[in-house]
């Protein structure tokens, strides 16, 4: 009798598991679906009233990266010809995950055809899944030592480095569940930045050259959405 009241007791247990877990997985986030998660985000602290607007975002983020370490993030917008950049704190080298400080900074104004993909200027979904590439570059750095650490350091002077770099967060997050966000900012990201809607062929250039094949391309992300377990296993409402 106590064995079968145990088993059931698992069972149940199992299940609510399996449901609360499933609750968090969504084809197209908006507005409404970040407001059903509680605050995650006690270490995130937003520099001012304009970053705070994505605290929620970062909640949701964050549901997906729950065994991340790190002592605070700071989030930052400014302007900037990158959409979005990690910045450990130089302590980090010396700390351990838990202990470690670092910052997001967010394009708030690029140049010319950048403008269209800042983060304001994307929609809900595309947000999620730009914010998630850089929660993605934390978790990466969380998991390393010092010499990885200061390595990573290295490996931002280098185009195929930064590149490898890329394409292994990116990898992630489509592994942990948001891969239909990393799919839909990427998508944006192919139609707004084509060679015809950049007004400065300077500008478009210099981003070819430092950019061009970064990023896993929309087919890519597509093919991993099709073989990836989590998203046969999981209903995505």
């Amino acid at each position: 009798m106590i064995r079968w009241v145990l088993s059931v007791v698992l069972t149940c247990t199992v299940a609510v598991n399996t449901l609360m877990s499933q609750d968090i997985y969504y084809r197209n986030v908006t507005g409404q679906t970040l407001k059903l998660f509680a605050d995650s985000g006690s270490k995130i602290v937003f520099k001012d009233d304009a970053s705070k607007q994505y605290a929620q975002h970062f909640n949701y983020v964050l549901k997906f990266f729950d065994k991340m370490e790190f002592h605070s993030v700071q989030v930052v917008l400014k302007p900037s010809k990158k959409t979005m950049r990690i910045k450990p704190s130089f302590a980090s080298l010396f700390q351990a995950p838990q202990n470690r400080d670092y910052k997001i900074y967010f394009s708030s104004s690029g140049v010319s055809a950048l403008d269209s993909i800042t983060l304001q200027n994307l929609s809900v979904n595309e947000q999620v899944g730009l914010i998630a590439t850089g929660v993605s570059h934390i978790e990466n750095l969380s998991t390393s030592g010092f010499f990885e650490m200061l390595f990573w350091h290295f490996k931002q002077l280098s185009k195929n480095a930064k590149t490898k770099l890329e394409r292994d967060v990116e990898l992630k997050v489509l592994e942990v569940g948001l891969g239909y966000q990393l799919l839909a900012l990427e998508k944006i990201r192919e139609e707004k930045l084509k060679i015809e809607n950049w007004n400065n062929a300077g500008a478009y250039s210099s981003y070819f050259k430092h950019y061009k094949g970064r990023f896993l391309s929309a087919e890519t992300i597509g093919n991993f959405l099709n073989d990836l377990p989590v998203y046969a296993t999981n209903h995505f409402q």
